[in-house]
């Protein structure tokens, strides 16, 4: 496994056409197939009143839904607002930036799949 693996989300075509996904840079699905997407092109904008906006792949493929229940409910939140970082020079380095959308769903997949996950027992023979 790579240290430098992407968080994905897998995402269903429901339609019977073959969606394509070339300005995502991704390969085209199927009809009825499942992809995996990145979550930098599955998270949400957030609009300037607040709203939800468009991801990147609901704007080149709005027929493309989150497959598994509890990644479409955190995919329909609206991301929390950016943190306010300041925009003067410096010479010390500052933490890598990531978007609030792609944040916040990172955080929700990894703490469903947290719970989700069944605890491991042993057993004594």
């Amino acid at each position: 496994m790579s240290q430098f693996q992407i968080p994905t989300m897998v995402f269903h075509n429901p339609t019977e056409f073959t969606i394509k996904l070339d300005a995502l840079g991704l390969d085209p699905v199927g009809p009825g197939q499942d992809c995996e997407i990145p979550l930098y092109m599955a998270a949400a904008s957030r609009m300037d009143n607040g709203g939800r906006g468009k991801s990147p792949v609901e704007q080149v493929a709005p027929q493309l839904h989150p497959k598994h229940a509890e990644d479409r409910k955190i995919w329909e939140e609206v991301p929390p607002p950016p943190i306010p970082q300041s925009k003067i020079v410096s010479v010390t380095a500052r933490a890598a930036h990531e978007s609030p959308g792609v944040k916040a769903l990172r955080e929700k997949k990894e703490a469903t799949q947290k719970l989700t996950a069944s605890p491991q027992t042993s057993v004594k023979g």
